[in-house]
């Protein structure tokens, strides 16, 4: 299956029963090919055999365990892996420490080893790090609520802020007040918006609330700015496709 980057409401209808279990990695066409390839001129024999050795291997294993060293490590990140995320890219990142510790797994056997070394693990990590920033590329910071996904969108382009009453205008006071609060504590909660109070007039008896979006989110390797996964380029976003698998 593959996602073009911007379509969440539409992966939404998959993300919750589908999504967590897959690794999404987004990818770019390096060349034309408008005759097809040469595979078939590709000597595969040398990988095949390698890799049907680490499958007969795997078949006599019964048990896997981490080393000293990978269980440092693994104490180290699992918190963070196992937090969660809001909104549609915590739905399709719901089961990262699951994830990571079967690609390390994966790499050992690869390497005939019972053992999960630091290598593994690492190498696991690093992997499972660009899937959930192609996962964060695609889906964005959308919610899958629509009033607060919309309310979003509408503070990114007002970066000056909007009052509640602003809000509402915004919604030809189609949306409730206490709708409208809702979802601005849903943004609020998850760090993507903030709340100024503040008189902006003279004789103003009551201060006036003004909300602005915020960007910033937190992976594995710090807080950051939305963007996408290191080594893409987002020049083209629109045709960026994530493959899953």
């Amino acid at each position: 299956m593959e996602a073009k980057r911007g379509q969440p409401r539409s992966l939404a209808k998959v993300a919750p029963c589908r999504a967590p279990a897959c690794l999404w990695a987004c990818a770019r066409r390096s060349k034309l090919l408008p005759e097809g390839g040469a595979l078939h001129t590709v000597d595969f024999v040398p990988i095949t055999k390698r890799l049907q050795s680490a499958i007969d291997f795997a078949h006599g294993v019964h048990q896997m365990q981490r080393d000293e060293q990978a269980r440092l490590i693994w104490r180290e990140v699992y918190p963070e892996l196992s937090e969660g995320k809001p909104g549609l890219l915590g739905a399709v990142t719901s089961r990262a420490e699951a994830q990571a510790m079967r690609l390390a797994c994966i790499y050992a056997l690869l390497d005939s080893s019972e053992m999960v070394r630091a290598e593994h693990l690492m190498a696991a990590l690093a992997v499972w790090q660009y899937c959930e920033d192609s996962a964060r590329f695609i889906f964005g910071d959308a919610m899958g609520d629509a009033t607060a996904d919309e309310i979003l969108r509408e503070l990114r382009s007002h970066p000056e802020g909007m009052t509640r009453n602003d809000i509402r205008e915004y919604f030809q006071r189609h949306k409730s007040s206490a709708e409208i609060v809702r979802a601005l504590a849903v943004l609020q909660e998850y760090g993507l918006a903030r709340m100024e109070r503040s008189r902006e007039q003279d004789n103003q008896i009551r201060p006036t609330e003004r909300w602005y979006a915020l960007t910033a989110v937190r992976g594995l390797r710090g807080t950051r700015g939305l963007g996408e996964p290191n080594g893409a380029n987002s020049a083209n976003g629109a045709s960026e496709t994530a493959h899953h698998g």
